[in-house]
């Protein structure tokens, strides 16, 4: 998948263009962060707390 994901904690964020490119760093961090619109369409900071691992090929027919 292609576009702009913003990821990383305030003051520290990384712009990446693919999202495995993106998933795999959010991987590497010790606190995932992510931007995502809110209700009102305004991108805010996000947390995750957890990581359920899947195949790729599931991953990619999940977002087709």
């Amino acid at each position: 998948m292609s576009g702009r994901f913003t990821i990383g904690a305030k003051e520290a964020e990384e712009k990446h263009k693919d999202y495995f490119t993106a998933l795999e760093a959010l991987v590497r961090m010790p606190t995932p962060r992510w931007r995502r619109p809110n209700g009102n369409g305004v991108p805010g900071i996000v947390a995750g707390v957890r990581f359920d691992r899947m195949r790729r090929a599931d991953l990619r027919r999940a977002l087709s």
